[in-house]
């Protein structure tokens, strides 16, 4: 299965006027900037060019070399960045001085060693503006351990997915599930019975497009960055026994929105839609074959651009 690893980082801003919006892409670009930057042979060509793509840390997280189940599809980054989530009215600019919490969760055979997250979140700069400097660091896993900011070297505690689960897996057939989508949440499926009809992305229609999002999302997670995998015709046999059985549950309430957002791409120089759906739905049914799979999603998010916060989910069983 897949080993994971999370830590909240705090950072403190030193200037003012640092944007409150797209943190999650804000920090996914200064920790690709760094690794570009210290850990790259060739730092001002790109990836195409190089000679070691299979051990460069900046390949691995942010150009991932796509396997040949992939069929050439670009592989999910091992990584997700949960920015720090602004409620009630919302600034348009955060003053010196304020403190910023966010989460790093990291997946696969190395998630305990974050020793270039650290490094590119020790110091940096906001939208070229907005100098930072990181505060606290906190092993979730291991949250009484003190980690030093200085040192060289940083490991924390990393647990299996299946194990972290455990506690908060239902075993009651006779309750709702409630499923609170918190991000925007951006699915493109061609097949789809519903989708918006200004950006195509796909609206969920039911409980079988919830389960099987989730499926495909956490099969190529398993396949490249975790333990045991039983292989594509096995996964697919548990997968196609998951999506018949999620025909049984029933819809009882939905409340979609589709919200439109750009982001900032630095890399690309240009401005990209990270459109979805936010709202929650209520499902009526037997979902405890599906309990650990939702568990984890919970975790890993659906659709796309999860690694800078998007597709985030929370359950609620009454």
């Amino acid at each position: 299965m897949i080993n994971i690893s999370k830590t909240y980082f705090e950072i403190e801003l030193l200037d003012d006027n640092a944007p409150a919006d797209f943190w999650g892409s804000r920090l996914r670009g200064i920790y690709g900037h760094h690794l570009k930057k210290t850990r790259c042979l060739h730092p001002a060509s790109p990836c195409l060019v190089c000679e070691l793509p299979a051990t460069c840390p900046y390949t691995a997280l942010f150009e991932p070399i796509p396997i040949p189940s992939s069929k050439g599809r670009p592989l999910p980054p091992p990584y997700l960045i949960l920015p720090p989530q602004v409620t009630g009215l919302q600034q348009k600019r955060y003053a010196s001085g304020t403190v910023l919490g966010f989460e790093l969760i990291t997946l696969g055979p190395r998630c305990h060693d974050i020793t270039s997250a650290v490094e590119a979140f020790r110091t940096g700069t906001i939208a070229k503006q907005t100098r930072f400097a990181l505060r606290s660091l906190r092993d979730q896993f291991n949250p009484t351990r003190q980690i030093d900011l200085f040192a060289d070297h940083y490991t924390v505690s990393s647990k299996n997915i299946l194990e972290l689960i455990a506690p908060t897996v239902w075993t009651d057939e006779k309750q709702l599930l409630t499923v609170n989508f918190l991000t925007n949440t951006r699915v493109m499926n061609r097949h789809s019975r519903i989708k918006d009809t200004r950006t195509g992305l796909t609206i969920f229609s039911d409980f079988y497009d919830l389960v099987y999002n989730v499926l495909i999302r956490f099969e190529r997670l398993w396949e490249c960055y975790g333990s045991d995998w039983p292989g594509r015709n096995e996964f697919r046999e548990g997968l196609n026994f998951h999506l018949t059985a999620a025909r049984r549950v029933e819809l009882i309430e939905v409340s979609l929105e589709m919200n439109q957002l750009w982001r900032c791409s630095s890399r690309k120089m240009a401005r990209r839609p990270i459109d979805g759906f936010t709202g929650q739905m209520v499902f009526s049914g037997n979902t405890t074959i599906f309990a650990h799979l939702l568990r984890i999603g919970e975790l890993i998010g659906v659709g796309a651009h999860t690694n800078i916060g998007l597709g985030r989910y929370s359950l609620h069983i009454s």
